[in-house]
C-alpha cells in the first residue's frame, strides 16, 4: 500500500490542474462521474490515468467525493479535508477554485526554491571541476617545468612555495568535493518527509534563510486561511486546521491567536497581532476587511504579497550566493596559480 501511495502521489502543479477541472465540471453542470471518466480517457500520462480511474470508480460507487479523492491515495490530507468542506457546505466549485490557486502558488514556490538551489549547485560543481583540473593536471605540469629548469639548484623558499601551493590546492579540492557531496546529500534528504523536516529545522537557524523560511510560513498560513474563509469555514476551525500546514513555530502562534479569540473575545486582526503573526499595514488591512465583510479577499491579497516577497528574497539569496561562489573560485584559482607560478618565474629570472 505504501508503495502505491508513493507511486500515485501527485505534485502541486498536477493537483492545481485537477482542481481547476473539477471546478469547471461543477460550473458547467457536468456530473463528476462523467467528467472524471472523460479526463481519464484523454489522459496520456499512465500515472494520472490510474489516479483518475480510481477516482471515477469511487464516484461511480456513490462514495462521497472527498472519500473517492481520499481512496486514490494521490492527494494530501489538506485537499481531502477541504473537498469534504466544499461538498458538505454545497460550495465545492468555490473550494476547488480556491484549491487551484492555492496549489498553483505552492507549485510556484517550490519551483522558485528549486531554481534558487539548482544553479548555485551547478556553479559549485563547475568550480570543483575547474579546481580538480588545475590541481591534478596543470599544477603538475608547472612542477615538472620547475624541476627541469631549476635542476636541483632552486632556492629553498621557491621550492617550499611550490610544494605549499600543490598541497594547498589538493586540500581545497578535497574540501570542495566534501561540500559538494554534502549538498547532494542534503538535497536528497529534502525529498523525504523526515529529512525535509530535519533540514527545515536547521535552515530556520541560519540567516538569511531564517527570514525566508518565516516569510514562506506566513505566506502558506495566509493562503490556507484565505482558502478556509472562502469555503465558509468558521474562524476558530479555520485557524485550527491551518496548523497542519505550517511549522511548529507558527503552529504555536496560531494556538495563541485562537486562545485570544476564545478567551478574550478578540477580533481576528487583533488576535493575529497579539500572537505576533501579523504587524503594521497587514493589521490595518485585516481590520478593514473584517469590518467590511471582505476578510477572505484581504487575506488572499496578503498571501499574494508574501508570494512576491518570497520570490524577491530567493532571487536576492541566489544572486549573493552566485557572487560569493565566483569570488571564492577566483581567489582559489589565483592562489594556486600564484603559488606555482612565482617559483617558476623566479627560477627563469635567475637563469636569464
Amino acid at each position: 500500500m505504501a508503495k502505491d501511495k508513493k507511486l500515485l502521489l501527485l505534485n502541486s502543479q498536477e493537483i492545481s490542474a485537477f482542481c481547476g477541472q473539477i471546478a469547471m465540471f461543477e460550473r458547467g453542470g457536468v456530473p463528476l462521474y462523467e467528467g472524471t471518466a472523460e479526463l481519464a480517457d484523454e489522459m496520456e500520462d499512465v500515472r494520472l490515468k490510474e489516479v483518475l480511474n480510481k477516482l471515477h470508480e469511487g464516484i461511480s460507487e456513490n462514495l462521497p467525493i472527498y472519500k473517492a479523492v481520499e481512496e486514490t491515495k494521490a492527494f494530501p490530507e489538506y485537499m481531502v479535508y477541504m473537498t469534504k468542506i466544499g461538498e458538505e457546505t454545497g460550495n465545492l466549485e468555490a473550494v476547488m477554485d480556491s484549491l487551484e490557486g492555492f496549489y498553483a502558488r505552492e507549485a510556484s514556490l517550490k519551483a522558485g526554491i528549486k531554481s534558487a538551489v539548482t544553479f548555485p549547485m551547478i556553479l559549485f560543481g563547475i568550480m570543483t571541476a575547474v579546481m580538480m583540473v588545475l590541481v591534478f593536471k596543470i599544477s603538475p605540469m608547472f612542477k615538472e617545468m620547475f624541476d627541469e629548469i631549476a635542476g636541483g639548484n632552486a632556492a629553498d623558499s621557491s621550492e617550499r612555495l611550490m610544494n605549499t601551493g600543490m598541497i594547498a590546492g589538493k586540500v581545497c579540492v578535497f574540501i570542495l568535493l566534501a561540500l559538494f557531496l554534502l549538498m547532494i546529500v542534503i538535497l536528497l534528504l529534502t525529498k523525504t518527509r523526515i529529512g525535509g523536516k530535519f533540514i527545515g529545522r536547521l535552515t530556520t537557524g541560519i540567516s538569511p534563510l531564517k527570514k525566508i523560511s518565516r516569510v514562506i510560513q506566513k505566506g502558506r498560513l495566509m493562503s490556507s486561511l484565505s482558502l478556509m474563509l472562502r469555503s465558509g469555514t468558521p474562524m476558530d476551525e479555520a485557524l485550527e486546521n491551518v496548523e497542519m500546514g505550517v511549522s511548529a513555530e507558527y503552529a504555536g502562534k496560531i494556538k495563541k491567536a485562537r486562545k485570544f479569540i476564545s478567551e478574550e473575545n478578540a477580533n481576528f486582526s487583533d488576535a493575529l497581532k497579539k500572537a505576533d503573526i501579523t504587524s503594521g499595514m497587514e493589521n490595518v488591512m485585516l481590520s478593514v476587511g473584517e469590518k467590511s465583510g471582505t476578510l477572505d479577499v484581504v487575506v488572499e491579497k496578503i498571501a499574494k504579497q508574501y508570494d512576491e516577497e518570497i520570490s524577491e528574497a530567493l532571487d536576492g539569496v541566489t544572486t549573493r550566493l552566485e557572487t560569493l561562489l565566483v569570488i571564492v573560485l577566483s581567489v582559489m584559482v589565483a592562489a594556486v596559480l600564484i603559488s606555482v607560478m612565482l617559483p617558476l618565474t623566479s627560477v627563469i629570472s635567475s637563469i636569464s
